[in-house]
């Protein structure tokens, strides 16, 4: 699956624009025999910083691991896509075009408290007519497919995070 074979003219998906402001993401890991194994929630807080966007992300996962990163994005006028973060070894590199976005990059993820894994991602990001955005990611570990994410987004205005979301379930329970 790439870009060009994947991607439709409209709606044209801007990076910036859609993470500009709160993001609330809701997914899933599914190892390669489609059993799902892990649910997370994510908190996403993007605003544009002199010519870098800039994309703080926090992930809670179903076992109670917490993971934080920031993220610097660079898109080109040609959609090339470029980003850094602490997490990644190297950078993250794809290319936006239509509804779609492409990248792919080595990251260290925290599988347990205390346990790291390198892992290689593909993201495959499309931006849908009804202005939902999902995502679904190749993941590979020793060059072996060893599972994908699936990642749906929510634009919300600051009041639907996950962490506010997980407080009143507690206080419900």
């Amino acid at each position: 699956m790439s870009a060009p074979q994947t991607r439709v003219a409209e709606p044209e998906f801007d990076f910036n624009a859609y993470f500009t402001g709160h993001t609330r993401i809701s997914g899933w890991f599914a190892d390669r025999f489609g059993n799902v194994k892990r649910h997370f929630c994510g908190d996403f807080y993007g605003e544009m910083r002199d010519d870098v966007f800039n994309l703080d992300e926090v992930l809670y996962y179903s076992d109670g691991v917490i993971e934080e990163r920031v993220w610097n994005v660079k898109i080109s006028d040609g959609g090339q896509f470029t980003a850094e973060s602490d997490s990644l070894v190297g950078e993250a590199t794809g290319i936006q075009s239509g509804n779609t976005l492409q990248l792919s990059y080595v990251m260290n993820v925290l599988i347990a408290e205390g346990k790291t894994w390198k892992l290689k991602m593909d993201d495959y990001m499309f931006f849908q007519p009804d202005g939902s955005l999902h995502n679904s990611t190749i993941v590979k570990k020793w060059g072996i497919r060893i599972g994908n994410v699936s990642t749906q987004y929510q634009k919300h205005d600051g009041s639907a995070t996950c962490h506010i979301k997980q407080e009143k379930f507690a206080l419900a329970g």
